[in-house]
């Protein structure tokens, strides 16, 4: 072999550290990280709230929000009920917290095992329980603390009050806060040393050309040590880095892998039919300047397409086997979305895909082949390196 290709390689930068105790994995941090310290705390408190308040502070900040509230939305009033008499300490005035035998999500999950006959009701109840208790804006390990990634949109930030009378959710400024998560996740993190170290590593351990995944939320500074290091990055025309309009042929850097899609997201005919058909029009329509546009991904749509992305200027472009098999109408599946290989945030039918004939029958394709190796010459992706 001559290159491998590294999966996510933001890995080899930071990890996501989770709590052995916390299987939602919501109360992780990155790992190295630089934490907020309580002084950095102190700049969050509303005006009003004295120094003396920050006890009151740091609990709103790191122990979990529940309100009866909060509990009838989910769980409705009976289960409701139920669920508050058997996990939480109720203080009055609709405020709860949990019982120490379940202040954690693996406590909350033994207790509501989901393989017994009332597997329907503790499923509810353990989804609404696990929520509650990752209902919260930061943790803290050993006077270090770090804010929650959901923060921003968990029912704990939005009950947060500009009300000086309410000594619970009114002594955190809200704003303050904002800015704070926003420079501890987008700003103050540095992963350059360690990313660098990893990666030359790997390098070191082997005469090949090392292709990097790194679609997402990537810190600029990734970016910059792939390049130092000459490490290939992913291109999906539909998915520039930082957002924004399709990729044109010149926005792909050479030291990249340009393609369609990626075991990670869905075929470009099942994005194209299925998830964004108003995206596929601009793209068919104003970035490649097509007018023949329609719901339907023919194959003339997807070899105009794939022409497009294989004229980038990325020193390879690698297109998955389902896109190529797109572009001939006999070697399609009835249904797009049973192509995909893996489907993030689901579990059910992920890396099951199988090609739906075998290589040799492919093999027997001539005029496919042939169209093929007609497209390599037309974008000149014929030459040997």
């Amino acid at each position: 072999f001559t290159a491998f290709r590294v999966d996510h390689v933001l890995g080899f930068f930071r990890i996501w550290a989770i709590p052995r105790h916390n299987w939602t994995g919501f109360q992780g941090r990155f790992e190295p990280c630089v934490p907020i310290t309580r002084d950095e705390l102190k700049k969050i408190r509303k005006e009003h709230a004295a120094v003396s308040d920050m006890n009151k502070i740091v609990q709103r900040l790191c122990l979990p929000v529940v309100r009866w509230h909060l509990l009838e939305e989910m769980l409705g009033e009976s289960l409701a009920r139920k669920a508050a008499s058997q996990f939480l300490n109720d203080h009055g005035h609709s405020i709860f917290s949990f019982k120490s035998e379940f202040d954690t999500v693996e406590k909350i999950g033994y207790a509501l095992p989901l393989d017994t006959e009332n597997h329907e009701e503790n499923g509810k109840l353990r989804w609404a329980m696990f929520k509650l208790c990752d209902n919260r804006l930061a943790v803290e390990e050993n006077g270090k603390y770090y804010l929650t990634c959901h923060m921003l949109n968990s029912s704990s930030y939005s009950l947060l009050v500009d009300d000086p009378r309410n000594e619970i959710d009114g002594l955190i400024d809200k704003h303050k806060l904002n800015e704070l998560w926003h420079d501890f996740y987008l700003h103050r993190q540095s992963w350059k040393v360690s990313g660098t170290e990893r990666l030359s590593a790997l390098q070191r351990a082997a005469n090949m050309l090392v292709c990097a995944e790194d679609l997402g939320a990537v810190p600029d500074e990734a970016y910059t040590v792939l390049g130092n290091l000459g490490i290939l990055g992913l291109r999906i025309q539909r998915w520039p880095p930082g957002g924004g309009p399709f990729l044109t042929n010149d926005q792909y850097p050479y030291l990249s892998v340009s393609t369609t899609s990626c075991h990670d997201c869905s075929t470009l005919r099942a994005w194209w039919e299925f998830d964004e058909p108003d995206a596929a029009r601009r793209l068919y329509h104003e970035h490649l300047g097509y007018g023949d546009y329609s719901g339907s991904c023919s194959e003339i749509h997807s070899q105009r397409v794939m022409e497009s992305v294989m004229q980038a200027d990325s020193m390879f472009s690698i297109i998955p086997l389902q896109d190529y098999m797109d572009m001939w109408g006999i070697l399609r599946s009835s249904d797009a979305r049973d192509d995909a290989i893996n489907r993030p945030g689901s579990g059910d039918g992920n890396w099951s895909y199988r090609m739906r004939i075998p290589l040799e029958e492919l093999n027997q394709q001539s005029d496919f082949s042939g169209f093929i190796c007609s497209l390599l010459e037309r974008t000149q992706r014929c030459g040997n390196y």
